[in-house]
């Protein structure tokens, strides 16, 4: 009984921590769009996460890739176009992407995005890890499916600097719009649906033309552009993640600190190598395996893969305290 209850463990603590969130933020912000979208996003995770031991071990990634593509579409299509709005009686978009949360913040437009960014990739990592990489982004949730899994290691480290690149391009991008053309990536107010004319021409042209609207749709071809392309060249799916997504800048600070981590069992381990050929980021797990300890890898995404493949089952979810400041990778010598 104690074995079973353990293994929805991780899921159970995923969906309570959301609900908790879910009424502070409705209670302190008296906005139930807070109370709904983080039940619904914390239900569909947590049943991920609960559906995984259920599966047979060839089928568990299923659960993972249902999940985030629920997830991310839900977040792509709920705020990214408004539909989630709509349900509450408001007129707008939501501008997800990178830049968008420098527009909100800087502009003082505390919107969705601000709260998206803080909560799930500032703060949640010291929780949950890079969680969100490997079970609720929009963007993976597409690469995920590409037939390019390259285990054989990373290219030159040089490569990774790219993201920090991207970061502050992003960023000074941003800036310069709105200090030196005086421009603004955002519509600060809500607009309430009865307020707006019937007319169904008069609403789409408003619609097409909302600032976060063009700029979330616009950014996210781009990253799918550019992630395929990578994935192409690189034959790698997770190119993008691991050389150019800026938003790994924010995460991969809390992550070594993650409450949610890979344990590894190192009487059990033979040191086999068949987690790090499955892992999409190119962890060198056995180097952590060999001590006992916990994936401390900032680049762990806990798609749990490694935890799947295991023949020997030396690999598990696990929650508990420690850190690592040194990321353990392979790296391609060839």
């Amino acid at each position: 009984m104690k074995e079973n209850f353990l293994k929805f463990l991780p899921g159970l603590v995923i969906m309570v921590c959301f609900y908790i969130l879910a009424v502070i933020l409705w209670k302190a912000m008296n906005y139930p769009i807070f109370l709904a979208n983080f039940i619904i996003v914390g239900t569909l995770v947590g049943l991920g996460f609960g559906l995984w031991p259920i599966l047979k071990k060839e089928n568990r990634e299923i659960a993972r890739k249902i999940t985030m593509l629920l997830v991310g579409s839900y977040i792509f299509f709920g705020f990214g176009t408004g539909l989630m709005y709509l349900l509450f009686g408001y007129f707008r978009t939501e501008n997800f992407q990178f830049e968008g949360f420098w527009f909100y913040l800087i502009l003082g437009g505390f919107a969705g995005t601000v709260y998206h960014y803080t909560i799930a990739k500032i703060v949640g990592p010291f929780i949950f890890g890079r969680l969100i990489c490997g079970w609720l982004c929009w963007t993976a949730a597409i690469l995920d499916f590409l037939p390019w899994k390259n285990n054989k290691g990373r290219i030159n480290k040089r490569w990774e600097y790219f993201r920090y690149i991207h970061f502050f391009i992003g960023l000074a991008l941003v800036l310069i719009l709105i200090f030196v053309f005086d421009y603004s990536g955002i519509e600060r107010a809500r607009v309430k649906l009865i307020d707006l004319p019937a007319d169904i021409k008069t609403l789409f042209y408003k619609f097409i033309t909302l600032k976060e609207l063009w700029w979330f749709v616009i950014g996210n071809c781009l990253y799918y552009f550019i992630a395929i392309i990578l994935a192409f060249v690189l034959k790698d799916n997770r190119a993008f993640c691991k050389y150019v997504c800026p938003i790994t800048v924010f995460m991969k600070i809390g992550s070594r600190f993650s409450l949610f981590k890979i344990k590894t069992d190192k009487i059990k381990c033979k040191q086999c190598g068949t987690c790090e050929q499955n892992c999409m980021m190119n962890n060198k797990i056995t180097d952590y395996t060999k001590e006992g300890d916990r994936v401390t890898s900032s680049e762990c995404i806990l798609c749990l893969n490694c935890v799947r493949v295991c023949p020997n089952n030396a690999l598990s979810r696990s929650l508990g305290f420690d850190a690592g400041f040194r990321d353990k990778i392979n790296r391609n010598k060839a």
